[in-house]
């Protein structure tokens, strides 16, 4: 294999590869790249056991050059890092000896020892047979999966819990993470609608790493839903990863239509108070007052002392109320909103605050659970 290639080109495309690399993982091809050049251009791919990343670059790319055909698998991270470093506008890359790849950049030379291909995990077993295929707006997506995502549990106990469930319908897709204390999600508009229905349930650690990958560009991407594993083509990008077998809680009516009170808000002046007030708060607990003219928050530490903060109501109906939540959840949530007022609705006690867009045309939604402290806090 002899091939010369753009360095922005290649930089790029390693940086979005090495998304799927498990350093974890103790199969040493599972942390390198599989490069393979052909008579069509080049291609790169990293896989582990949940996720595949494959990027084409076609040969009759001005900055791909396929002098010799081959493959070969290589350390990802020492490519990756080493091509940053260079200024040299291309990069040669080819195979001198046996599993040995020389790279040559202007007066830079390396040589990596590589690996065998044909030991290589990735999933090329073909296309399932019973599948949904969807057109999604890539940036709208992206948008979407950085409010829902982190909602997602972290811990095992749960599994399906720390995917983000994919429900499409007539037309209709509608993203959700729940980890038991909040829940995120949000409803998107599909370009080319399915005839048919799916649910299926993405691991959000590869969602993420997925989103990343994709460019903000407003651009069409495909996605294709089977059984057992989701496809994502954008472009030149093909990205796979396995779904979480099991069944997702039932979301359905946790947002109640019926509230004591919603009151509407400054998100960026929210989240400034609620950041500041939870560096105090013990546990992470703080206090929400609300009345007509404003929302009132405070925290406290035993020994340590205690903040408070207000934050102007610009409308409220209903009667005022008092709650205590976790500060932290709060702040993750208002970072991951992009719009610049939100209404908030508190149905009771017993009842999940619930946040949302101030534009009832945004479908995206937050709820919150409440926590039942025996400490009182001073206002």
């Amino acid at each position: 294999m002899r091939i010369e290639i753009a360095r922005d080109s290649l930089t790029q495309a390693l940086h979005d590869v090495i998304q799927a690399v498990a350093v974890a993982y103790t199969q040493p091809t599972l942390q390198g790249i599989r490069i393979r050049a052909d008579l069509d251009g080049v291609t790169l791919m990293s896989a582990h056991a949940h996720m595949s990343v494959r990027i084409r670059l076609p040969r009759n790319d001005a900055s791909v050059t396929v002098e010799k055909v081959g493959s070969i698998v290589v350390s990802l991270h020492y490519l990756y890092h080493i091509l940053r470093k260079l200024d040299h506008k291309s990069v040669i890359l080819e195979i001198k000896q046996p599993l040995l790849l020389a790279i040559v950049s202007g007066s830079f030379r390396m040589r990596l020892c590589g690996m065998d291909d044909s030991e290589f995990s990735c999933f090329e077993s073909g296309k399932e047979a019973s599948s949904v295929r969807l057109r999604i707006n890539s940036a709208i997506f992206r948008s979407s999966i950085k409010q829902v995502a982190g909602a997602a549990a972290t811990s095992d106990s749960r599994p399906v819990l720390t995917g983000v469930l994919l429900e499409y319908d007539q037309g209709r897709l509608r993203l959700t993470a729940a980890d038991g204390i909040r829940l995120a999600s949000r409803t998107l508009e599909v370009d080319d609608p399915a005839d048919h229905s799916v649910t299926a349930i993405i691991p959000a650690k590869s969602v993420q790493a997925i989103s990343k990958m994709l460019e903000q560009a407003d651009e069409t991407m495909e996605v294709e839903i089977g059984r057992s594993r989701i496809t994502f083509v954008a472009g030149c990008l093909e990205i796979e990863s396995v779904l979480i077998q099991g069944t997702f809680p039932s979301v359905k009516n946790m947002d109640s239509e019926v509230f004591l009170c919603e009151c509407r808000i400054d998100r960026v002046g929210l989240l400034h108070a609620t950041e500041g007030v939870t560096i105090m708060a013990g546990e992470k607990i703080i206090r929400l007052a609300a009345n007509q003219n404003r929302l009132h928050l405070s925290s406290k530490k035993a020994e340590i002392g205690e903040a408070e903060n207000e934050v102007p109501v610009h409308a409220m109906t209903g009667e005022g109320f008092v709650l205590s939540l976790n500060g932290k959840l709060l702040t993750e949530i208002l970072r991951s909103s992009d719009c610049a007022e939100l209404r908030i609705r508190y149905a009771g006690s017993m009842a999940p605050l619930v946040i949302c867009p101030e534009d009832s045309s945004e479908s995206t939604l937050f709820l919150i659970t409440s926590v039942r402290i025996s400490e009182s806090f001073s206002a």
